[in-house]
């Protein structure tokens, strides 16, 4: 059990701090005897999955169908940027990456040759806009699409 020392107050400016002060030690003796979860060993958290090459197979077919990469990735248990690499190491071409310089450069030949962004974006695996972008980048007026002159 608590005691306070109360003291007079004439003026009764103070004469309801008693009961709050009481209220706050009340709250934290109760935060002070809760008790704290020990946490999870980080190193059994860390383990790598080992993955066969039947589920690398597996999953690569669910990618080349249009699966996104987060998805393949949460049902096999890895993260997105695991599988990725993986992929990689296998050779397989992973979307929403940047063209490499080699690729920028054979946009930049085919598109000085007359190909259109779309028939370049078709053979190298990129969006149209993609195409562009990368052109524009490396100064390379565009044509217009209908043929006028600029």
């Amino acid at each position: 059990m608590t005691r306070f020392i109360t003291k007079v107050d004439p003026s009764g400016l103070f004469s309801k701090l008693p009961g709050q002060i009481y209220g706050m030690y009340e709250v934290h003796t109760s935060i002070r005897a809760r008790t704290v979860a020990t946490p999870p060993n980080r190193s059994d958290a860390r383990k790598r999955i080992a993955l066969s090459e039947d589920q690398l197979l597996a999953a690569e077919k669910r990618y080349l169908a249009g699966e996104t990469l987060r998805t393949v990735a949460s049902t096999l248990g890895i993260g997105r940027p695991r599988l990725a690499s993986l992929f990689r190491e296998r050779g397989l071409r992973v979307r929403r990456l940047s063209p490499t310089d080699a690729e920028v450069n054979e946009m930049i030949y085919r598109y000085e040759r007359g190909e259109s962004l779309a028939r370049i974006g078709t053979k190298l695996g990129f969006h149209a806009n993609t195409i562009r972008t990368r052109l524009l980048e490396h100064g390379i007026e565009t044509r217009d699409t209908h043929g006028r002159e600029r």
